[in-house]
């Protein structure tokens, strides 16, 4: 079996990157961790190939293209851009040329103009955030027929020749989050989910997870609908101000929405009239948003672990004929509460 970073860094209890940083002699390591990481290296057979990789770099550099949400897309992408820039610095030393297509929206059209330039620029290998659509997927499968190795990150593509996916079991996430809300919402509960984009695979899935958890575990309830609100804060405003005028709402599941998205939610209820409120997002933004009172509870996913290990995974993809062991490269999610963020 090949000896990756990934089965080093189980071996020694430590981080992918501190592995890397190890293997490659580079500082912010403690001497006790470097030569943990070296024993159990050394106990699992792992040969490194570094200067080969440079000499092979040297002669056939390698292009690799990133098709993600531009950083001022929300929360989310900023930490993914984080994650992706991160693994380019370590790879870049090989003479790998990193080339950036960022996405201002969530569009078939626009993806499909940037697949193309990529494939005009000569990409070696693509990690993409792939709008899911029929479109995209025939357009990533010919990148992959044409021998250009496809990674997608944080969102997946059904029934593509990508060659995996790095990121959450996102249908598993939503259905955690139901699960959750049905313990504690009240008796004939209205509850609405408010996502970003379902031509997003990941927000459908998280949706349907959510969707079918609540159905099954609380008959009760009425599902007031799946709102989509393409990332527009007014939108989502103006759809729950409509679900108060009809009835009322007594539990939202929000989705791809930032702290100023869901103060704006909140500011429509008064007198303690806030409904429940769950969501997914990254630690720093999820911290403020449970502490000040505005989520009662939600999922912490980590956007820059996606970017990172897609760009590195592809370097290996790239540089030694790696082939993933699955096609899922699934990152750690949990669930997080008010106490989650104590004293932190």
């Amino acid at each position: 079996m090949r000896v990756t970073l990934k089965s080093i860094a189980s071996a020694s209890g430590v981080s992918i990157g501190t592995v890397d940083r190890v293997m490659h002699n580079r500082s912010g390591v403690s001497e006790e961790t470097r030569v943990q990481v070296q024993k159990a290296a050394e106990e699992l057979g792992y040969k490194s190939n570094i200067v080969g990789k440079a000499l092979v770099a040297q002669r056939n550099p390698r292009k690799l293209g990133v098709i993600i949400n531009a950083r001022e897309f929300n929360y989310f992408a900023e930490e993914v851009w984080r994650g992706v820039e991160a693994g380019n610095e370590e790879i870049e030393s090989f003479g790998v040329s990193v080339l950036y297509y960022p996405m201002e929206t969530v569009d078939e059209a626009a993806q499909l103009c940037l697949l193309e330039q990529a494939r005009k620029d000569g990409v070696n290998g693509l990690v993409i955030k792939p709008v899911n659509s029929p479109a995209v997927q025939e357009a990533i499968d010919r990148f992959v027929d044409d021998k250009i190795p496809v990674i997608t990150c944080t969102s997946d593509i059904v029934n593509s020749k990508r060659l995996c996916f790095v990121g959450h079991d996102h249908r598993h996430e939503g259905r955690l989050l139901g699960s959750l809300l049905s313990k504690v919402a009240v008796p004939q509960a209205r509850i609405a989910v408010i996502t970003g984009s379902m031509h997003v695979l990941g927000h459908r899935r998280k949706t349907e997870g959510f969707t079918s958890a609540v159905m099954e575990r609380r008959p009760d309830v009425k599902m007031l609908g799946v709102f989509e609100t393409n990332h527009n804060i007014s939108l989502a405003v103006s759809i729950v101000e409509a679900l108060e005028r009809e009835g009322g709402v007594d539990a939202l599941c929000v989705q791809s929405m930032d702290k100023p998205g869901v103060e704006s939610i909140c500011s429509l209820f008064h007198g303690g009239r806030k409904p429940l409120i769950c969501s997914f997002g990254t630690g720093a933004e999820l911290s403020g948003l449970i502490l000040d009172g505005l989520v009662d509870f939600a999922i912490e996913e980590n956007p820059y672990q996606q970017g990172y290990t897609a760009i590195k995974t592809m370097f290996d993809v790239l540089f030694d004929g790696f082939v993933p062991d699955s096609p899922f490269c699934e990152v750690d999610a949990h669930i997080v509460i008010d106490e989650s963020y104590r004293n932190h």
